[in-house]
């Protein structure tokens, strides 16, 4: 990566302390807001979704286990300058790869303000001015739900939104490499919802 420092303290959102990281390459474990923290500026996106509380549990119709369905979500605080807006939901907890990346969509417009529950697999998404999805860690494209061991505990979910300086220059179906690259030096401001799920107990 090309600006981001040796070393940078990167904020808290949703009430959990990110804590400072040394940098890394888009290939790295950590998750894609600590890697993109310094270029969001301390600038806070608030992002949150009525389907969840922060911290809180998401619900089994969202998980791998249940309906498999994205959950909405909506948000406030995203600058004035910005072009588009992209989403990158990771697990960190997941044992491979770390972090498992459940859902990327970039290039969504900046005047956006929420994206509705079920959005389809396509690569381009008409009802979101086409706005595009990425390769999930299973290597298909779109949402990926929840889908923990049975032994583990409960999972952390990051929902993480950044503003954009501009249209990325990325494909569809794009894999997490690909847009963190694209991301790198382009973000204006960023933010995190946390939520949390467990394999419920009749889980197969």
């Amino acid at each position: 990566m090309t600006r981001v420092a040796a070393t940078f303290a990167v904020f808290a959102i949703a009430g959990i302390p990110l804590l400072a990281q040394k940098a890394a390459t888009p290939g790295s474990s950590i998750l894609a807001i600590q890697q993109l923290g310094e270029d969001a500026g301390g600038t806070r996106i608030t992002l949150t979704s009525p389907s969840a509380t922060p911290n809180g549990p998401l619900p089994l119709v969202h998980s791998d286990y249940g309906e498999k369905v994205s959950p909405a979500l909506q948000w406030t605080g995203v600058p004035g300058t910005a072009k588009s807006l992209a989403l990158i939901m990771e697990d960190p907890d997941a044992q491979e790869p770390k972090p498992f990346v459940h859902w990327m969509i970039y290039n969504l417009p900046p005047t956006l303000k929420s994206i509705p529950e079920a959005l389809s697999g396509l690569p381009r998404l008409p009802e979101l001015s086409g706005a595009l999805q990425g390769r999930n860690s299973r290597g298909i494209v779109g949402y990926f739900g929840p889908r923990p061991p049975k032994t583990d505990n409960a999972h952390h979910y990051h929902f993480q939104i950044f503003a954009v300086s501009e249209m990325l220059p990325v494909q569809p179906a794009a894999s997490r490499e690909e847009l963190l690259a694209a991301l790198d030096g382009r973000v204006l401001a960023a933010g995190d919802l946390v939520v949390t799920f467990q394999a419920p107990l009749n889980a197969r």
